[in-house]
């Protein structure tokens, strides 16, 4: 995630408390997915000496005014800060990830128009800077830039065509052959993928390649909310990273998913991925049916007090075996073969 300055500066005093609200939640769910190693977060060099020529740099007196004037009482200003502060001192550099100093364009054109909204001459200026540079990435790092989603303050489309002529590229070092081929100034052009929030980010994702990287309960927990996100949002845009249904992991559900190939086999992943969500959507219903404690139809239901044993298929062979907490929430206890009826209480 490439989070512009627009999308880190703080509204100005005159907004709105539902603007304000709108910035905190955004912050937070950025730094819900920040602090994983699994999906990197980065910002320019320039970030805050943008936001600070712009008057717009999160500082506690500004934060301290605006809940106050918005009547947000029951928001910290020391958690916004905690935050804000993580995100922009993380010290992940585009300019170091890409081995770009700096770059100059004659022009740069994206439709939608990413900078419609921006108002501020330093946030709009930054915003066309990293659409060149984006522009650049796909050309001398096709790779990177497949994996890369731009953030910023517009509520726009998901992908965003981008035009740029660019004149001067400074590499990080100097031999660089990959910008030296090109005979300046030079056209580029894009399909960059943009994101205003974690949510809409979480659409270009790559959530089986990420599932393949899990290491703990933690990143799984994570990369589960993050396909969620991604399918809920097709049939509600108003869906927040709050509103994930209430689940926890359990480490054997991990270790079975290892033992039998759901941790590491990218098609396996697909299935086992596609069935979390369908659990936490209650989607796909005939799927699954209650975990009883016999393999007969009539044998009584499997309980844990009053939580209910449920089983989901993966597909023909594998299933899931979860349980249906008394409270709603759903706990994924083990991945099993078709004829195994084990579930750890």
């Amino acid at each position: 995630m490439i989070l512009s300055a627009d999308a880190l500066a703080v509204p100005t005093r005159t907004t709105q408390s539902d603007v304000f609200e709108a910035y905190v939640d955004r912050l937070l769910g950025w730094q819900n997915v920040a602090s994983s190693r699994l999906v990197t977060t980065v910002i320019s060099e320039r970030t805050a000496e943008v936001l600070l020529a712009a008057g717009l740099y999160p500082f506690g007196p500004h934060l301290r005014q605006m809940i106050e004037s918005c009547g947000l009482e029951e928001i910290s200003v020391n958690d916004i800060l905690r935050v804000a502060n993580d995100l922009l001192g993380r010290g992940v550099y585009i300019e170091d990830d890409w081995g770009i100093s700096d770059v100059s364009w004659i022009s740069v054109t994206s439709v939608p128009d990413l900078t419609a909204d921006c108002c501020v001459p330093d946030l709009r200026r930054d915003i066309e800077r990293l659409l060149a540079l984006m522009t650049l990435l796909g050309r001398i790092a096709p790779d990177v830039f497949a994996a890369s989603v731009l953030i910023v303050a517009q509520q726009c489309s998901s992908v965003a065509h981008v035009t740029s002529m660019i004149d001067i590229v400074e590499p990080k070092a100097v031999n660089d052959g990959r910008v030296a081929c090109f005979a300046y100034p030079v056209p580029m052009s894009a399909c960059v993928c943009v994101g205003f929030d974690v949510v809409s980010a979480a659409q270009h994702l790559d959530n089986v390649r990420l599932w393949c990287a899990v290491e703990t309960v933690e990143e799984a927990d994570m990369i589960i909310r993050l396909a969620y996100l991604k399918e809920a949002f097709v049939v509600d845009k108003s869906v927040q990273w709050t509103g994930v249904p209430h689940f926890r992991i359990r480490q054997q559900f991990l270790d079975s998913c290892g033992r039998y190939g759901f941790m590491r086999e990218p098609s396996r992943v697909k299935r086992l991925l596609s069935a979390l969500v369908d659990l936490l959507l209650s989607r796909n219903e005939s799927r699954g049916h209650a975990l009883r404690t016999g393999a007969g139809g009539n044998d009584p239901p499997r309980l844990r007090g009053k939580d209910r044993a449920w089983r989901h298929d993966v597909d023909y062979e594998f299933h899931l075996h979860i349980w249906r907490m008394e409270s709603g929430v759903i706990e994924f206890a083990c991945l099993v073969t078709h004829n195994d009826f084990y579930i750890p209480e």
